[in-house]
């Protein structure tokens, strides 16, 4: 499959089947930080000058108290370490500790790791040293790692003992993706490197010694990936919010959403 960054370079890119379910980048990019340095790419700022901006800033300020209650629903200790692994500019872990939690972050990119630092927000290294954690999150972070197989690892070994590790990722196989085919928005193309159904994902991971323990659907996902894909072909976004709706609906009976998020726990 060739897939073109609609988003900033035009520049197509083509998709290998790894494993039943996952894809993943045939030729990454040397240098992959230019293919994330445009003023479009939101979830590296926090401006709210555009319509788009607005309501993207809006919906993760609603989503951060949803994925804290996710948290706490999968944990019994009042106050938790937990590790935002691809942090952005480092609002939710922010948010975390205002709600009495020892939280971390940690960012690659240059300009939001600053305003994350700018922010007060506490960053780790790479390697995260003798950090150990509660819970970390992924929340659509998985897709742009490039070497998975050490991240993962390298994930579990900083997880404490019956620790949770959260991801969320698009789905290739939601009603979205499939109406807006090579333009769906969320392949972006080359920054999401990896690509996965459900089963691809949780198959993955599994792999690494965690269990799944629960899957939910991130509904807000479909309606901006579908108003984006309709902004890739000059369409309406009001058109897109309308695709969103109806992918939410096919997948309370397909149950394959445009996006979802896992929550697994640490095997010994």
């Amino acid at each position: 499959m060739e897939i073109t960054d609609w988003a900033h370079s035009k520049e197509k890119f083509k998709l290998e089947t790894v494993q039943k379910g996952v894809y993943k980048l045939s030729e990454i990019p040397e240098s992959l930080e230019k293919y994330y340095n445009f003023n479009d790419y939101i979830s590296h700022h926090n401006q709210k000058k555009t319509l788009t901006e607005k309501i993207y800033q809006g919906v993760k300020h609603l989503m951060f108290k949803k994925k804290l209650n996710l948290i706490n629903q999968y944990t019994s200790q009042k106050t938790l370490k937990i590790l935002d692994y691809g942090c952005g500019v480092g609002e939710f872990v922010s948010y975390l500790k205002d709600n009495g939690h020892q939280a971390d972050g940690f960012e690659p990119n240059e300009n939001a790791r600053k305003i994350a630092i700018d922010n007060g927000v506490r960053l780790v290294n790479e390697s995260l040293n003798q950090h150990k954690y509660d819970v970390i999150c992924l929340y659509h972070v998985l897709e742009h790692i490039e070497d998975i197989d050490d991240k993962l690892k390298m994930l579990y070994n900083h997880l404490n003992y019956d620790g949770i590790l959260i991801i969320a990722v698009p789905n290739h196989d939601a009603f979205d993706a499939k109406y807006y085919k090579t333009c769906w928005a969320a392949w972006d193309v080359p920054r999401h490197i990896w690509h996965f159904n459900k089963n691809g994902l949780r198959n993955l991971i599994e792999s690494y010694s965690f269990k799944l323990i629960k899957r939910k659907p991130l509904w807000f996902d479909a309606l901006y990936i579908s108003m984006i894909s309709e902004t890739y072909k000059k369409s309406s976004r009001l058109k897109g919010l309308m695709v969103g709706l109806i992918s939410n609906l096919s997948g309370l009976f397909t149950k394959n959403y445009s996006s979802n998020q896992f929550v697994f726990k640490k095997l010994k």
